[in-house]
């Protein structure tokens, strides 16, 4: 009998017992992606909120080792509001490790990201994960960028052993080309440490994977997330449906998810669940489309779109050589197109679209090398609005030599922080005359 009691009693010991995590099971752990929440702080505090509470409660079963949000935490500065419904969101998750990037809505009119420093630290920040993996921030904005360069490559060289995910705000667009400030990380930072094996990244819609190699044949695995332009239920504006990722460390194996807690769903295509390896596996074939006609003395300068799709106004018709492309353009951004022979050439923009909201429009010319290196401003132009019905127009025009293979880029933006999907509709058009060698 009182073999017969201890025996239960062991057994419900064991019962009770909490299981063990899925580290020690398996080698396995979990880092949760936030991406850009700027509508959230602003609009949706509930979808923020929804997001770190389901991190919390999920940390020990899905074994959430740290967070990284890839920056716009808020959208606006000066609104003392938003800060405090950021604060409260990311509060929830303040017992795991995270790191948080800052975004360009973090800091600006705020260059040196003041209020962003008051709130989550420093723009360039790190966690050590697992013994083995550093989560870096390395700041695009909000930081002198020589600061952020030296700062950067003295952390990634201190810690050479671990291997390093780089998270920042803007470093590819949904085409896999990278942004200017994803350009100034590779050129003076990324690509010269052999330890970075991944970058996570938002800002541009919506979702990309991209394998690059260092300098030295290191595999770096890019990952691009944003959802904010996304519509909820009815097409009611959420600012991006809760989504987040997971990416389960396995090994070298990473198996990448995407959830909604809001909606509690998985999105399963090929762009949102998919497996990779830190080390191995073929570079994606990238299609860029580089479909520009010859330039010559009475062709316009028919050039196509090529990388990026990105004008801040909802929904644009894009105008090029009398040829309408109806592009759902959201983020500031810009377009860029190939020049398929030297020459000097005469450059021109135009556009317009609908005065509301209130706010700066700027539209400008830069010309770039093949390696995407900016060399110079071409022309810019600025225009302010007072937010009434009438329609806003610029028109750029220069005059300029162009290399065969170098590239012009064409950027509209505005600074009205508002939804865009309030924002009329509009049209540009660009063009380059080729007036001869």
């Amino acid at each position: 009998m009182n073999k017969l009691i201890v025996f239960l009693v062991i057994v419900a010991l064991f019962m009770s017992s909490p299981p063990t995590n899925l580290r020690a099971e398996n080698d396995s752990f979990t880092i949760v992606v936030l991406p850009d929440t700027q509508y959230y702080s602003t609009w949706h505090p509930e979808v923020f909120e929804s997001q770190t509470q389901w991190i919390a409660d999920n940390r020990e079963r899905e074994n959430i080792r740290a967070v990284a949000h890839v920056g716009d935490v808020i959208n606006n500065p000066p609104q003392a509001y938003q800060w405090e419904t950021a604060s409260a969101a990311m509060d929830l998750i303040s017992e795991i490790p995270t790191v948080v990037t800052p975004g360009n809505h973090d800091v600006l009119p705020d260059p040196n990201g003041t209020l962003f420093r008051q709130h989550f630290g420093p723009p360039n920040n790190f966690q050590i994960i697992e013994e083995d993996y550093l989560l870096i921030s390395i700041a695009g904005f909000g930081n002198d960028m020589q600061e952020t360069f030296e700062w950067a490559n003295s952390t990634l060289s201190t810690y050479s052993n671990l291997k390093a995910i780089i998270v920042t705000h803007s470093y590819i667009d949904d085409d896999g080309a990278k942004t200017l400030e994803g350009q100034l990380l590779w050129d003076n930072i990324i690509r010269g440490h052999s330890n970075v094996v991944m970058v996570l990244c938002g800002h541009r819609y919506e979702e990309k994977y991209i394998v690059e190699y260092g300098d030295n044949g290191n595999k770096i695995n890019v990952l691009l997330a944003n959802y904010q332009q996304r519509l909820g239920e009815l097409q009611a504006f959420t600012g991006g449906q809760g989504w987040l990722r997971l990416l389960q460390f396995q090994g070298s194996t990473v198996s990448v998810k995407t959830y909604t807690p809001t909606y509690n769903k998985w999105e399963s295509d090929s762009d949102s669940e998919f497996v990779f390896d830190l080390y191995t596996g073929e570079i994606p074939d990238i299609d860029y489309g580089e479909q520009a006609v010859d330039n010559t003395d009475e062709d316009r300068f028919r050039a196509y779109l090529l990388e990026n799709t990105i004008i801040d106004i909802s929904s644009l018709e894009v105008k090029f050589g009398g040829e309408r492309y109806d592009s759902n353009m959201h983020s500031p951004g810009s377009k860029k197109f190939y020049i398929r022979k030297s020459g000097v050439y005469l450059i021109g923009a135009s556009a317009s679209f609908s005065a509301y909201p209130e706010g700066l429009r700027s539209m400008a010319i830069f010309y770039y090398s093949p390696g995407c290196t900016i060399i110079t401003h071409v022309a810019s132009k600025k225009v302010h609005n007072n937010g009434d019905a009438t329609s806003v127009s610029m028109l750029l025009n220069a005059q300029f030599y162009l290399k065969e293979g170098h590239y012009l880029t064409l950027s509209i933006s505005h600074n009205a922080g508002v939804p865009l999907l309030l924002l009329g509709k509009g049209y540009t058009e660009f063009w380059a005359y080729r007036l001869g060698d």
